[in-house]
């Protein structure tokens, strides 16, 4: 694939689009969970299709033993920071989605590492991985332009905290992403942040108002 039609795509993917869905948010917000799902399938279809490209290497299970235990530990550090510092700076809305609506957090923990998390993996880590692979001269560029595109996306939610965080999540996810190749891995980490957010009482700034 010729580099300037990559880098074409990518931008109109990854920069235009995500500006045309956060201009018109308003109008759009019911199909922001259907536009991702529909594309991390479209990442697979192309997967499929390229035979430089194993299908294996986004499903990949067998590396999720070596790693688990770093994904782990540093969730178990990140979660003590983060309660204490909403402890100490906004002690009113730790915790308050399952103290207030505890429906909503439920339907969250359930469904949220299936419709949201695992397309994300597919779309944020291993389809650019693999995709735009020309474009990394090294595993630090992958991390940083992986994270970049991570946290700008999230600027559909109209807020500065929602991209600064998933910034700082994709950070995370694209280092794990290059030491075990497992989309399953990652979810499994971004799951874990994601369910921590929604629960500690900041997952109002990822919250689209289809599902308010």
């Amino acid at each position: 694939m010729p580099k300037n039609y990559l880098r074409l795509e990518l931008v109109i993917v990854f920069i235009i689009f995500p500006i045309i869905l956060s201009i018109f948010r308003s109008r759009l917000k019911t199909l922001i969970i259907p536009i991702l799902i529909l594309f991390s399938i479209v990442c697979v279809i192309i997967f499929i299709k390229d035979p430089k490209i194993s299908l294996k290497l986004v499903m990949e299970r067998s590396n999720i033993r070596n790693n688990i235990g770093n994904v782990f530990l540093r969730f178990l550090l990140g979660s003590i920071i983060l309660i204490v510092g909403i402890y100490i700076f906004d002690k009113n809305n730790l915790f308050i989605l399952p103290r207030r609506n505890i429906s909503l957090w439920l339907q969250i923990i359930i469904f949220y590492p299936f419709v949201s998390v695992y397309p994300q993996e597919i779309i944020f880590r291993a389809f650019i991985y693999h995709r735009y692979k020309c474009f990394f001269n090294n595993s630090t560029h992958f991390i940083i332009i992986s994270s970049l595109l991570f946290g700008f996306v999230h600027i559909v939610y109209g807020n500065w905290l929602a991209p600064i965080l998933s910034f700082l999540g994709g950070i995370l996810f694209a280092q794990t992403y290059l030491k075990s190749h497992s989309s399953i891995l990652c979810s499994i980490e971004h799951g874990l942040w994601g369910i921590l957010v929604f629960t500690i009482g900041i997952g109002q700034y990822f919250i689209s108002d289809a599902i308010k």
